[in-house]
């Protein structure tokens, strides 16, 4: 008995493949604010990168995402982008290895962080109190 094995093979992948994307779609759309708590790990030194160039960028990109879900003016943007390296380095040396959860104990009751950093200070609660919010469901 005779089969396509290569061809059936490759229609099990395509098959497959094609699963996983309609899963992925529907969590998301289920789970609208999935990329939110994805963007939540600038928050989370725990999930820092080892690497600078990885982090900087991982941190922007947090960063846009955070800002758009709570729609913050160019203005507002501007100042926090102009706190993040500074913050970001130093909520990692603080918290190292820490949770968003761990990290806010340690530094959302320090005035001085929120001297240093008061428009990311900001952005952490507010996105520190949707996380728990949404965690609980």
């Amino acid at each position: 008995m005779a089969t396509d094995g290569p061809n059936e093979l490759q229609q099990c992948v395509l098959l497959g493949a094609s699963y996983v994307q309609r899963v992925v779609h529907a969590l998301n759309n289920r789970f609208s604010d999935l990329p939110i708590f994805n963007a939540a790990k600038h928050f989370s030194p725990r999930n820092y990168s080892s690497d600078d160039s990885d982090r900087i960028t991982n941190t922007e990109l947090c960063l846009e995402r955070i800002l758009l879900k709570f729609q913050y003016t160019e203005e507002e943007k501007d100042m926090c982008k102009g706190e993040l390296l500074e913050f970001t380095e130093t909520l990692r040396h603080e918290c190292e290895n820490k949770t968003i959860f761990e990290a806010w104990r340690i530094c959302g009751s320090n005035l001085e962080w929120h001297t240093n950093w008061p428009k990311l200070m900001q952005l952490w609660q507010k996105n520190y109190t949707h996380s728990i919010k949404y965690s609980y469901l």
